[in-house]
């Protein structure tokens, strides 16, 4: 989204790496950089910063990145909570992914949790409800 605003504020766009209106070198190096920015509040602010900066001043002149900056400053720490939902959901929709890939993941169970989400709740609260002694005790035959 910055780069997109860096982009119209600069008067001439240099059309080297573009495909239609995406920068591919920007976007190879925002896929690598930004791993892991949306766990740390405010930390997306600095790796885009620095993955504009990257690029040099004849794609982004420090003047029109510190007003992209700032602009973006304002709303980070709304648009975090968002980025920190996606992340979640993310990681949860890849671990299912990885479990069916696996032959992990328990079809039946896995479509009654998704009609009837109260399974979950209940299933949760009685792991809760069993002590560490009783995990202790459950897991001695196997630790023999």
């Amino acid at each position: 989204m910055l780069q997109q605003l860096c982009s119209q504020a600069k008067p001439t766009r240099v059309t080297a790496y573009y495909f239609g209106d995406t920068p591919l070198g920007l976007l190879a190096l925002m896929l690598v950089t930004s791993k892991g920015a949306a766990g740390v509040s405010g930390a997306s602010v600095v790796t885009l910063s620095a993955s504009l900066q990257a690029f040099g001043p004849e794609f982004f002149p420090p003047s029109i990145l510190a007003v992209g900056i700032a602009l973006v400053v304002g709303i980070d720490r709304v648009m975090s909570e968002g980025k920190a939902l996606t992340s979640i959901i993310g990681v949860a929709a890849g671990t299912m992914v990885i479990a069916k890939l696996a032959g992990e993941r328990d079809d039946a169970k896995f479509a009654a949790a998704l009609d009837k989400p109260s399974l979950v709740r209940f299933a949760i609260e009685q792991e809760s409800q069993t002590t560490d002694v009783d995990k202790v005790e459950q897991l001695q035959p196997t630790l023999r």
